[in-house]
């Protein structure tokens, strides 16, 4: 899973950054441990990143790359470093008068919790339309809290990881589904992000084997050798055109 699994994790960041009590410390798969972003950025932030993903064990004609489809566990890391510094949009405590006690910092988590989870249902963001389109349905989701008490600073920290089944990867050859192209289309209109460069990455490996003719791109879709082909009736004659333009078949 390669663009889609691109465009879920892109949507998710963009759609949430800005819109939630982490404000613009949305990150898109942050390497560094909790505790390593606490001590780096001192806020409260939110981390998006694709952790896993499964094909399930059973092929299907139109399932994507080898037939399947495909299931990805995305987890979104919720960190709260302060209570009485969380802001709301126009500047008001979002907290106050609470002491920075657990009981406090638990709180700050669920309504991060809640107003993550609430963002990706707002269809009036382009962004929530782009990864709505891509998620065909939203299955197990597990949330763990971590605290760490061995630093001078106190934090909170939940790992919430959804599991999501999703639109096939593009075949070589097809047309790209409506999501894929909005998704490939936002990045491109966001060049200020840098994502210009890698949607015309994308674009430029989902066009390899456009230009096959229709059997080919069939082909493709059934994951089928040349002789699956031939023994369906799929192929072409074979004329003496034929087995110039194509060395690799034999009779």
């Amino acid at each position: 899973m390669s663009v889609v699994r691109q465009l879920v994790v892109t949507s998710a960041v963009e759609a949430l950054r800005g819109r939630t009590v982490a404000g613009d410390c949305v990150y898109d798969s942050r390497i560094d441990s909790f505790r390593g972003l606490v001590n780096e950025d001192g806020q409260t932030a939110l981390i998006i990143s694709c952790e896993e993903a499964e094909q399930d064990g059973t092929a299907h004609s139109d399932g994507g790359f080898l037939g399947r489809s495909t299931e990805l566990r995305l987890l979104i890391q919720a960190i709260v470093v302060s209570v009485s510094k969380i802001k709301t949009e126009d500047g008001e405590a979002l907290v106050s008068d609470i002491a920075e006690t657990d009981a406090a910092y638990e709180a700050v988590l669920n309504i991060l919790d809640r107003q993550w989870r609430a963002v990706l249902h707002d269809y009036d963001v382009a962004w929530c339309r782009v990864f709505r389109g891509l998620v065909l349905g939203v299955g197990k989701i597990i949330d763990t809290r971590a605290v760490d008490p061995e630093v001078g600073r106190k934090y909170a920290c939940r790992y919430t990881q959804v599991s999501l089944k999703v639109v096939h990867e593009p075949i070589p050859g097809r047309n790209l589904p409506p999501c894929i192209e909005a998704g490939l289309a936002a990045m491109e209109a966001d060049g200020d992000k840098g994502f210009a460069n890698i949607a015309m990455n994308f674009r430029a490996a989902l066009a390899d084997g456009s230009d096959q003719p229709d059997w080919r791109k069939l082909q493709s879709r059934l994951f089928a050798t040349r002789a699956d082909m031939d023994a369906l009736l799929l192929t072409p004659l074979v004329t003496e055109e034929t087995l110039i333009d194509d060395p690799t078949h034999t009779a």
